[in-house]
């Protein structure tokens, strides 16, 4: 059994590393992991909150007999409790972390107790340093728990635990279940939102029906003509990105000398060509536009994917209309009447163009 598990944890390690990019849409990130080590109490579930950098976990878990040293060392059940914080990179899925535990640490048994009585399990502090693999959803954990022996509880019952370190593996295989349950919850949403989507169809046999998409097609083209209009009378662009991935359209604009509007848009069902048409308000979890003030330097545009949980700065909107014309691999975007306040913070747009972005979009999604 233990050697599937560590088959199945070796496969999935060196598939995620393989991805070039991280997709990450949320700053929170509820994870369950099962796994083997000290943060799994001997083999167990790891429960972690991480918001941004910072995360705290509970475990619980079994670790059985052992045979060490020509001694028995008893079962037991155990449980513990951690703190990490995760060191982001710009780029990629992987991140490295470092932590300090609390709770179970060991079962063991030294040579110098000899027929002494004794207490096999201990509970203590231990120190924590890995690697994380993540994707939205997955992730595998691969790391290290290094116990100096000396900050143990109740001492007394554990003679000569002190005289060792002990450096023992983590790994363990994982689900975030807010992304999980937030993707179920978009999707459902998303069939039933009040966004506006006209998109061009395929031949279709019947004379009333080929005059629905005759009429779908002269309106799709003129919110379309639209959209390009307002981006031949607006000022000359400059700096302003669009990332089509993992279900998500990403757009980015510079309005000003460090400043910046970044958005994410929950898009499924993307087509050739397509408009889109949707209000920006704080209930809305499909669409999310933010303010950012801050000096960025967003080489490519795949990076806009990490850029809402690297940034710190990110003011989201409150109100305003999006409307959206994707043709093919370009992108239209006008935002209008966008309103963003935090605080004594108050900020008004009344419209800001990207215009004719090229749009990256995967083979499968392409329709």
């Amino acid at each position: 059994m233990k050697k599937k598990i560590i088959q199945i944890f070796i496969v999935l390690f060196f598939g995620m590393i393989t991805k070039s990019e991280a997709q990450f849409l949320y700053n929170r990130y509820v994870n369950v992991k099962i796994g083997q080590g000290i943060v799994y109490g001997g083999w167990g579930v790891n429960v972690e909150y991480r918001r941004n950098h910072f995360s705290i976990a509970l475990d619980g878990g079994y670790q059985g007999s052992q045979y060490i040293y020509d001694h028995d060392v008893d079962a037991s059940y155990n449980t513990g409790a951690c703190l990490r914080y995760y060191y982001f990179r710009k780029q990629g899925s992987w991140q490295l972390y470092s932590g300090i535990y609390t709770g179970w640490l060991n079962n063991y048994y030294h040579p110098d107790i000899g027929t002494d009585s004794y207490h096999s399990t201990v509970y203590g502090t231990a120190f924590l340093l890995g690697l994380e693999i993540r994707e939205e959803l997955f992730n595998v954990e691969l790391g290290v728990s290094i116990d100096p022996g000396m900050l143990i509880f109740n001492k007394s019952t554990h003679p000569c635990y002190n005289k060792d370190w002990y450096i023992l593996p983590n790994f363990g295989i994982g689900v975030n279940l807010y992304a999980l349950h937030t993707a179920f919850k978009n999707r459902k949403k998303f069939k039933h939102s009040p966004v506006k989507t006209i998109t061009t169809a395929g031949v279709i046999d019947t004379a009333s029906q080929r005059s629905l998409v005759a009429i779908h097609e002269k309106l799709i083209h003129e919110q379309a003509n639209n959209l390009i209009q307002s981006c031949e009378t607006a000022p000359a662009a400059y700096n302003e990105k669009a990332f089509y991935q993992n279900d998500t359209l990403y757009i980015f604009k510079q309005v000003g000398i460090g400043q910046y509007v970044y958005g994410k848009i929950f898009l499924p069902y993307l087509q050739r060509e397509s408009f889109y048409t949707t209000s920006i308000e704080p209930s809305n979890q499909l669409l999310k536009i933010f303010f950012i003030e801050d000096n960025l330097t967003i080489p490519s545009p795949e990076e806009l994917i990490t850029l809402y949980e690297e940034e710190e700065n990110l003011i989201e909107a409150k109100q305003g209309l999006v409307s959206l014309y994707i043709h093919e691999q370009r992108c239209h975007v006008k935002l209008e009447q966008v309103s963003f306040k935090k605080g004594s913070l108050n900020l008004y747009f009344d419209s800001i163009s990207l215009c004719k972005m090229n749009l990256f979009i995967p083979q499968d999604k392409k329709k």
